[in-house]
Order: C-alpha cells, then structure tokens, then sequence
C-alpha cells in the first residue's frame, strides 16, 4: 500500500469517527432532553365540551329504547396515506406529506364519518399542535367538517421536540382523542391519565389516556362512553394489562350504579380469535391478543368487529406501503357494560386510503 492510499485510509478513519462520535452526543444529548423534559398531564382533567353548530334540542336526551349507531376510529394524524410509511413501525417517513395533504386528508375523514351517519363517535390520534402535521389542528377541521356533533377533546400525547429520525426529526407533538355525539353531554367530562412504562419507553407513551363523557337517557340512568388508545410501543407487558384493569374497573362501578358503559379504542391487541382461519398466512399480521382474562368477574365485555364471510383487518403494517396482499390485524373495537345489547358490528372497509385503521362500527341499544 503506497503512502498516498495510507493517507487516504487514515483521514476516512478520522471522518468516520467524527461521524459516530457526532451521532453518539447527538443522541444522548436528544435522550438527556427528553427525559428532563419529561412530565405528564395531571389525572382527572375537566374537558371543555364544545356545543354542536346544529343544534337540535331534540337530542339532549338518549333514547333507552332507540338503537343507535357507533364509530371508532384511528386517524392516524391524518398523514397515513397508502403509501406513508412510519419510521417507528419500521419506514422511513416521520412527517405527513404536506400541509394541503393533511387538511385534505382530515376533509375525506369527515366526509366518510359523514356518510356513515353515527350516533356516537370514538376518535384516536387526530393532532392539535404537531410538527409532523405542519402544525394543522385537525380537531378543528373535523369539528368545522361535523357540525351535528357535540365534541370533546382529550389530549392524549403532548411531547417536547424529538430530534429523531436525523434526516427529518419528529419534532413536538400534541395529539387528541375525540369523542363525537349527535346528544349532549353532561358538564363533568373528565381525563383519566392511563398507567405507562417506568423504562425509557414511556417517553413514548407520555400521555396515555382515556375520556369519559355523561349523557343522560330517558329512564334517568347515564350512557358513560370512553374513548382510549392504548399502548403500542410498551415493553412491559404489565402496562397494557394495568390500563386495562383501569379501564375495565372503571366501568364496572358505573355499571353497579345503575348507567351505561360503552368504549370506544384502538386497543393495539388482537380482537380476533385465530385470524389465520379467516385470512391467508402470509396477511396475519401478528400481535399479542386482547387479554379477556381481565374481564372474568365483571359484568364488561370485548366487542370484535368482523365478519368471518368477508374480513377485512382494521389495521395494516405502518412500515409498509399498503398493498391488499400486506398483512393486517384487528385492533379497533368496543368495551360494553351487560345492559348494552350489541345488535351488529364490522370493519368498514377504507382500504386504508385515509389512515393504517379502517373504521369499525357497531349498533346497540340500552337494556
């Protein structure tokens, strides 16, 4: 080797190593950041209730004898276009496509939920203040888009800038859950704070949560609706078993009182019994199932929205760009109390155009 090539080899020796000791302080500077930065909005939160443009005074009170139709969905922050792919889940995109992208995406998520006509809607993921949204308030643009509906926000992720991934950090993040509703709410809408991770993942879970929301009904009891999204990035397993203990214990005393309990969540587990009976190998996305264990003893229980004769799976791989042959899972669905009768419920088939969720449905009426 000629002393020229040394040199060459020597000075990329000294470039690489100032790369990776550039990364390194990059990084651990960006962890010290976030773990001082650290903090948690406080449990029992009261929620603002915002008044539905339409306005009817015919439906202040829920019907106990009426069926009605409910929605949950994921938006995914309104940047899940076919072809985004997650750099959490495996991809390379961190920010949705474009300002107009997410406005427009947000319009034909309304227009979907307009069509569909629910009564009640559970809303996951829909930013208010995010860096990946260009900073967009979806909550708006849907309330703008829905105005039969009274609405309630819960912000359920609020995180400082994440300088990650290096060719396009995350920045800050201020996501909600969204409960919509043709009826009107009692004034004491509140937030629960979820338990989450104590390793370093709960950076990633900051603000996990769920809303609950009153309404009366007609024989004087209440229809208490939650809307949650549970963990998805948790590394301790007992973190999605205690929120759903949490969730599930809350439930059951407004039941013992007497009132209607209906959740509305991406439960990020597997609703589905053996999904490899309904959907070929190869499309099983695989995740850990939903833990009815946790339910034995009360009077709650999980509603799975699918049809064996047609499935259709309510979530796809994020790391991937969509194609009807990629796998799927079942996470979407609904916590009911025993004295809500579920009379239907499905996948409404999106094919994934506005979000990595399809819309789940289900109708009911109170008992």
């Amino acid at each position: 080797m000629t002393k020229t090539n040394k040199s060459i080899f020597k000075t990329l020796g000294k470039i690489f190593k100032v790369i990776l000791v550039t990364v390194v302080v990059f990084v651990t500077v960006n962890i010290v950041y976030l773990i001082f930065e650290y903090k948690r909005i406080p449990d029992n939160q009261e929620l603002d209730i915002n008044l539905a443009k339409d306005f009817n005074s015919e439906t202040w009170v829920v019907d106990s004898a009426k069926e009605y139709k409910a929605i949950s969905y994921n938006i995914g922050f309104c940047a899940y276009l076919p072809d985004f792919t997650f750099f959490m889940d495996g991809g390379s995109q961190s920010w949705a496509k474009s300002e107009e992208s997410v406005r427009e995406t947000a319009d034909n998520i309304a227009g979907l939920l307009n069509e569909e006509n629910a009564d009640f809607v559970s809303i996951q993921e829909a930013d208010s203040d995010s860096t990946r949204t260009y900073h967009v308030d979806e909550t708006k643009l849907l309330r703008q888009n829905l105005p039969q509906y009274y609405n309630v926000s819960a912000c359920c992720f609020d995180s400082p800038f994440l300088f990650w991934p290096i060719w396009q950090p995350h920045g800050e993040s201020t996501s909600n859950l969204m409960t919509l509703s043709k009826y009107l709410p009692k004034n004491n809408a509140i937030r629960r704070q979820f338990p989450v991770d104590n390793s370093f993942t709960k950076i990633l879970d900051y603000d996990r949560c769920y809303s609950v929301v009153r309404y009366p009904t007609s024989n004087g009891k209440e229809l208490v609706w939650y809307t949650t999204h549970m963990s998805a990035y948790s590394q301790d397993p007992s973190t999605a078993e205690n929120q759903i203990k949490q969730i599930t214990e809350d439930m059951q005393n407004e039941f013992a009182k007497g009132n209607y309990c209906i959740c509305g969540a991406d439960f990020n587990k597997q609703l589905v019994d053996n999904p490899e009976n309904y959907f070929p190998q190869e499309k099983v996305y695989v995740m850990k199932n939903f833990p009815l264990e946790f339910l034995d003893g009360t009077n709650i229980k999980v509603v799975s929205p699918f049809n064996p004769d047609y499935p259709v799976g309510s979530c796809r791989d994020a790391g991937k760009v969509w194609n009807e042959k990629d796998p799927v899972c079942n996470i979407d669905g609904f916590l009911v109390s025993s004295n809500v009768q579920v009379l239907t419920s499905d996948v409404i088939d999106a094919d994934f155009q506005y979000s990595d969720h399809n819309p789940v449905y289900m109708t009911f009426r109170l008992i």
